[in-house]
């Protein structure tokens, strides 16, 4: 009954034992003698025979097992590697060995150290001594040599493993070639360093805004700027209590508006430095550029940009503005025309002023426009000397006319000066034109009240020279009268008669000369004049005829003296002392001498029909015409009549003469 027993006991306890085997063969487990003591060694004997057939079954599955795992780690692109309890090396998969082109031998224990880099051999061997000590998860950087003597680095993985009864079996693990990662890593750290460094140059803040979690990046710089000290949660919010009322809500809008047509966009506007900041409570200016990325659906995820304070660039342009703003009040102002041009002379302004003088508007000056206002007689040499002076870059200064559209002309001096930057570099040239019309037009009344006087002067003078020839003629012919009177026959009546007749023809052309301001007198009217006097144009008896001819003054008296003593002679004992006496007076020009003319005295009718004997009108006569007019005066006598002709210089037959008031005759 107790063998029974024990037998039925030892049956249930090998089905037991060859169940868990069985068990363990499909997790790949080893089964150890002391799993066995555990089943009980009675167990194990009586159903020894029983179980041998199960036993080849699990060392089948095991090999198998083992079999899938070398295929699988041989496949892995990561070195795979095991250890024992100690830590040494007890398998590598191929891709280690084709990273260390060696063989088992060579690989396993401690053989793969060797190939550690000496710098990194002491470090390595520590952290891994470490993690077997601690037997914990091991991770550890270092270059180790490839086949082909080349260093890379390698990130090394382990872990402890264990039996299935969770006793301590070794590590496992794999080391991966990191060596293009850590390249990369290297290039975009040293990206991000320069980054930061240009960052820190530039004087920005930068920025970064995670639309979908609200998340929001500030870098230190930014956080300085506007007093912040640390981070904060909620970038909107906080950005919407430190700006300024007035221009947050501007500055939203631009920021829609940006996002909504998927641009950059630029901001500029005031913020209150919070506590943080040196200026804390201060107002300062800044400038915001974001862009934004967008998913594929077009929406807004991420927006990224920088910040920079521009208080003082704002306060310059501030300035720069005011300043510009008191030129343009001075320079519309301003009583004179301003230019400026490009360093090659192309205009870029104009006044007001300008364009009053000018008649072109600012718009129509600008380059090469500003020439069409210039005086077509004046345009070119004004566009060349301004070209060639500002190509030269030197200062100028020219005088011209502008021609407005009105017709009215505007005198101007044009000045310039060349405009420098701080290098020395010529920036453009800035000018004036200054209106001296009037100037120029007090100046001409000026020289023509000049010239008037000169004129006068001159006509004074030459009115005192023919005064003091013609006081000198007449005396010289009174006086030369007087002599003949003496000489002749003549009683004193005759005499007085005589000189009565001269001195009353010497005032006649004394007072014809005067009418006409002392220009040369014409022949017809100084006959008209002898004759009229005497009253003997009556009834027709006297018959003038010839071309316009013209005497000078000089020469007025002498041949009006001449023509006296023929209208005497005539009235007394010539045509003119008969009813039926008539005289003919004809002049004519000589075409081959210039100003030479001759006069034909013919009278008909007379009593007188022989030559009479010479007497003191005759001698006069000839003496008048030889000595004052150039001349030769013959006489011909003829029964009832006689001739005398009169040949004599008038010095010009159309004379120009400067009269009394300086205009020209």
């Amino acid at each position: 009954m107790a063998t029974s027993v024990l037998v039925v006991c030892a049956f249930m306890a090998g089905m037991g034992a060859c169940r868990l085997l069985e068990s363990a063969g499909r997790g790949g487990l080893v089964i150890t003698l002391e799993m066995a003591g555990w089943l009980g060694a009675a167990a194990l004997v009586g159903f020894l025979g029983l179980t041998r057939r199960r036993m080849r079954s699990i060392e089948d599955m095991l090999a198998e097992s083992e079999q899938r795992f070398q295929l699988m780690a041989d496949a892995a692109p990561a070195m795979i590697w095991t250890s024992v309890p100690d830590g040494q090396c007890d398998y590598c998969n191929r891709a280690w060995f084709e990273f260390m082109g060696r063989n088992t031998q060579g690989t396993l224990g401690e053989a793969w150290a060797a190939a550690i880099h000496p710098d990194d051999l002491k470090a390595t061997k520590n952290s891994y001594a470490d993690a077997l000590r601690e037997r914990r998860e091991y991770r550890w950087e270092f270059r180790l040599r490839r086949h082909d003597g080349v260093y890379r680095w390698i990130m090394s993985f382990g872990a402890p493993r264990h039996g299935i009864d969770g006793e301590y079996a070794g590590y496992v693990g794999m080391c991966v070639d990191i060596t293009e990662q850590r390249e990369a890593q290297r290039m975009v750290e040293e990206s991000l360093a320069r980054f930061d460094r240009a960052v820190a140059a530039t004087e920005k803040g930068i920025w970064e805004w995670d639309m979908a979690t609200g998340v929001s990046y500030a870098s230190p710089r930014l956080m300085e700027m506007v007093g912040c000290a640390e981070t904060v949660a909620d970038a909107i919010e906080t950005f919407r209590t430190m700006t300024v009322p007035v221009d947050f809500q501007s500055c939203m809008e631009i920021v829609e508006t940006a996002l909504r047509e998927r641009k950059g966009y630029t901001i500029d506007f005031r913020l209150r430095i919070g506590p943080g900041g040196q200026m804390a409570g201060q107002e300062r200016w800044f400038r915001v550029r974001g862009r934004a990325t967008y998913d594929d659906a077009g929406r807004p995820t991420r927006a990224t940009g920088s910040m920079v304070d521009i208080t003082d660039e704002r306060t310059r342009e501030n300035v720069l503005r005011e300043a510009v703003a008191r030129y343009e009040t001075l320079a519309q102002l301003a009583p004179v025309g301003i230019f400026q041009t490009a360093p090659d002379g192309a205009c870029q302004y104009v006044n007001h002023r300008w364009s009053v003088m000018s008649g072109l508007t600012p718009e129509q000056a600008q380059g090469s426009g500003w020439v069409e206002a210039v005086h077509p007689d004046d345009r070119e040499s004004t566009g060349r000397e301004w070209y060639e002076s500002a190509g030269a870059g030197r200062e100028s200064y020219h005088e011209h006319r502008f021609l407005r559209r009105d017709g009215s002309i505007v005198h101007v001096v044009a000045r310039s000066q060349v405009l420098k930057d701080a290098r020395g570099g010529i920036t453009g040239h800035l000018g004036t034109c200054t209106d001296v019309t009037a100037i120029k037009e007090a100046e001409e009344k000026l020289l023509d009240s000049l010239h008037r006087r000169e004129a006068a002067a001159e006509r004074e003078n030459l009115l005192r020279r023919e005064l003091d020839h013609r006081v000198r003629n007449n005396l010289a012919s009174l006086l030369g009268l007087i002599r003949l009177s003496e000489d002749s026959s003549l009683d004193r009546s005759a005499v007085i008669s005589r000189l009565r007749g001269a001195v009353r023809t010497m005032n006649d052309s004394h007072e014809l000369i005067s009418r006409s301001h002392g220009n040369p007198i014409p022949l017809d009217r100084l006959l008209e004049q002898l004759l009229r006097v005497r009253g003997s144009l009556i009834g027709g008896r006297i018959i003038m005829s010839g071309p316009e001819v013209r005497v000078a003054p000089e020469r007025v008296n002498a041949l009006a003296m001449a023509l006296q003593e023929l209208a005497t002679n005539c009235a007394k004992h010539g045509a003119l002392s008969t009813p039926e006496g008539k005289v003919d007076i004809a002049w004519s020009t000589d075409e081959l001498n210039e100003g030479r003319v001759r006069i034909t005295w013919a009278e008909t009718g007379c009593r007188t029909v022989a030559e009479p004997i010479e007497g003191t009108g005759l001698s006069l006569l000839r003496n008048l015409v030889a000595i004052d007019l150039e001349g030769i005066a013959r006489f011909e006598f003829f029964p009832g009549g006689m001739t005398c002709t009169i040949d004599f210089q008038t010095q010009e037959k159309q004379p120009r003469a400067i009269a009394l008031n300086g205009s020209a005759r």
